[in-house]
């Protein structure tokens, strides 16, 4: 491994590491923000280091984009995710959309800010996966799936519901 893989690339293996991963992820991001994830994982995205991170990216710049698409957000919607009551407020900056039929099936869960910084979990309900903060390559990839993803997914009844 180089020295400058070592400062940005690391293993996660546990709830904690993905946490903080998503809180470095979300600081990193100047301008978008894309998460993919099964059910909002509320463990580590209604979180308040995370949501915090998210809010700044929000109120940062009238260009900032914070874009989640989510296979199943209805238990989280009921929960009270604090992402969405978040996606509530800031609704110029945050949309949440639930995947189509078609993405269902996709195992995956992952975090992108702009085009570097990738938090990359191969299965999304478990906490192996890894965080790079200068990953171009990688980012860009999710992020073109991210795009397919996003197109065909559409805002859930539970979201109109809540007025997001």
């Amino acid at each position: 491994m180089e020295a400058s893989e070592s400062t940005t690339f690391r293993r996660l293996t546990s709830l904690g590491d993905n946490r903080e991963a998503a809180v470095d992820v979300a600081v990193a991001a100047k301008r978008e923000l894309v998460l993919f994830t099964r059910d909002l994982d509320p463990l580590i995205y209604d979180e308040e280091p995370f949501l915090k991170a998210v809010q700044a990216l929000a109120t940062r710049s009238r260009l900032s984009r914070i874009r989640v698409v989510s296979i199943d957000p209805g238990p989280a919607i009921r929960a009270g995710h604090r992402l969405i009551i978040l996606a509530q407020r800031f609704s110029s900056f945050i949309e949440i959309r639930r995947a189509s039929r078609e993405h269902t099936d996709m195992p995956e869960t992952f975090l992108v800010a702009d085009d570097a910084a990738l938090l990359y979990r191969p299965v999304a309900t478990q906490y192996e996966g890894y965080v790079d903060l200068a990953a171009p390559p990688a980012a860009r990839q999710c992020l073109k799936s991210f795009a397919g993803v996003w197109e065909e997914a559409e805002p859930d009844a539970e979201f109109r519901q809540l007025g997001i």
